[in-house]
C-alpha cells in the first residue's frame, strides 16, 4: 500500500539513448518523488559483536550486538499472522525450533519479538551471559530501557532512516569496558556488581531517568553499528507489485507487436512474467492469419513498484504510436496489487557492479532525507552514547 499513482517525467523514448549507469541514478533519484517505501535489512550475519558503553551513571554498563538475517519465511508467516509465539517460553521454543531451524536455548533469550513487541519483523535476543529477567534487579532499569532502543532502532534504519525488516539482532548486556575509577559498587567477590542502586528520594529517581535514556541510545548505536557491520551485508528491501494486463487489439495483426513491446518495457523496468496468459500467447504462435480475436488478452507480470508507477500511460502511449495514432481510446489497462518484498540485487562494501543500482538509491534518499552524502558505516555510531531530549517520552 501507499503507492502513488504518478507518472513519470521521461519517457522511455529519452532511457534509449542514456548510459545504463545514468539510467539507473535516475530511476534511484525518483525514488524520493513518489509514496515508495523501502526497508532495510541485511543479508548475512555480523563477523564480529559491535561494542557500545554507557559510562555516564552508575552502573556503567555496554552492549555487545550482532545482526543477521531473519529469515523470509518467519517474516512471511508474522506479516500473514500464522505465526503466534504465546507467553510461554517453552511452546516459544518448541515452536521456533521444529518450524524455523532455531536453537532451542535461542527461544529463551528473546527480549522482543515481531509487531507484537512493536518491532515489526525483527526479533531482538539477549545473549546476556546471564539471560535478564524483567523483574530482577538490574532489570527493573535496564529491561525497559532496551526495549525502547529496540522499538526506536526498527523505525529508522542505520542506511537511510527506512524501516528495517527481517532482521534478527543479538544483544549481550555487561559491565562497561571504560568504568569510571570513582565507581565503587562492588559485589562480595570484588566484582562490579551490575545491581541497580535503590533510594526513594527524587534526585535517585531523577538520575535513574537519566540513566535509562542514556542507556537506551548507547543499545541504540550498537544496534545501528551491528546492521552495517563487516560480514552483515546491509541491503534495502523495495515492495513488488503484481501487475495484470488487459490488451485489447481490433485485429490479432496488432497482437503480436503489441505484446513485443509490452516484453521490452517490462524487461527495460526490471519486471518478469509469470505466465500466466503469457504461456497461452507463446503457444499460439503468429496470429497474423487467423480470424480477429475480440476477447481481450489477459497477462500477468510481477515488478517493482517504482517501475510500476506512471506504467499504464507510458504503454498506451507506446501502443498508440505504433498504430500510427489511429485509435485515442486505452488498448491497454493495468491493475496493480502487492505481492511480496524483494532484495535490491549487490553487496555494499566490496567491488560489486550489481550493487550500483542499490549505492544510488540509498544515497538518493540520504540525500532527500539531508544525511551525509556517503554510505554509513559501524564507527559512525560507536562514538558514545547521547543524552535524549528530556521532553522525549520516558521509558
Amino acid at each position: 500500500g501507499g503507492l502513488a499513482q504518478l507518472g513519470r517525467s521521461s519517457p522511455a523514448s529519452d532511457q534509449e539513448s542514456r548510459p545504463d549507469a545514468l539510467n539507473q541514478a535516475l530511476i534511484a533519484a525518483s525514488c524520493c518523488n513518489y509514496a515508495v517505501m523501502y526497508r532495510e535489512t541485511v543479508a548475512g550475519a555480523s563477523e564480529a559483536p559491535c561494542a557500545s558503553d554507557c559510562l555516564s551513571n552508575s552502573p556503567q554498563l555496554g552492549f555487545d550486538t550482532t545482526a543477521k538475517f531473519l529469515g523470509e519465511q518467519i517474516c512471511a508467516d508474522l506479516e500473514d499472522g500464522l505465526l503466534s509465539l504465546g507467553n510461554q517460553s517453552r511452546q516459544r521454543s518448541l515452536l521456533l525450533a521444529e518450524r524455523y531451524g532455531w536453537d532451542a536455548e535461542e527461544g529463551h533469550r528473546i527480549w522482543c519479538f515481531g509487531p507484537k513487541d512493536g518491532c515489526g519483523l525483527n526479533a531482538f535476543l539477549d545473549f546476556s551471559s546471564s539471560p535478564i529477567e524483567p523483574e530482577a534487579n538490574i532489570g527493573v532499569g535496564a529491561w525497559p530501557a532496551v526495549e525502547a532502543a529496540c522499538r526506536w532502532t526498527v523505525t529508522e534504519g542505520a542506511l537511510c532512516e527506512e524501516p528495517m525488516r527481517g532482521i534478527r539482532f543479538g544483544l549481550a548486556l555487561r559491565a562497561a569496558r571504560g568504568r569510571s575509577a570513582r565507581v565503587k559498587d562492588e559485589d562480595s567477590e570484588g566484582k562490579q556488581s551490575l545491581a541497580w542502586p535503590r533510594a526513594d528520594t527524587d534526585e535517585m529517581a531523577t538520575q535513574q531517568q537519566t540513566w535509562r535514556r542514556r542507556l537506551a541510545a548507547s543499545a541504540r548505536q550498537a544496534l545501528l553499528a551491528a546492521q552495517v557491520s563487516p560480514g552483515a551485508w546491509p541491503t534495502l528491501q523495495e515492495p513488488m507489485v503484481q501487475a495484470d494486463f488487459v490488451l485489447h487489439a481490433a485485429d490479432t495483426s496488432s497482437l503480436s507487436s503489441h505484446v513485443a513491446a509490452l516484453r521490452e518495457v517490462l524487461s527495460e523496468r526490471r519486471g518478469a512474467s509469470l505466465g500466466l496468459g503469457w504461456d497461452e500467447w507463446d503457444s499460439l504462435g503468429d496470429l497474423d492469419s487467423l480470424q480477429p480475436r475480440w476477447a481481450p488478452l489477459r497477462l500477468t507480470a510481477e515488478l517493482p513498484a517504482l517501475e510500476a508507477i506512471g506504467l499504464e500511460t507510458l504503454l498506451n502511449g507506446l501502443l498508440t504510436d505504433m498504430s500510427g495514432g489511429k485509435t485515442s481510446a486505452k488498448q491497454l489497462r493495468v491493475q496493480t496489487t502487492f505481492a511480496r518484498w524483494g532484495t535490491l540485487p549487490g553487496r555494499l562494501g566490496k567491488d560489486d557492479p550489481d550493487s550500483t543500482y542499490l549505492q544510488n538509491t540509498i544515497l538518493a534518499i540520504r540525500d532527500w532525507r539531508q544525511l551525509d552524502a556517503r554510505l554509513p558505516e559501524s564507527a559512525d555510531f560507536l562514538g558514545g552514547a547521547k543524552l535524549i531530549d528530556d521532553d522525549e517520552e520516558d521509558f
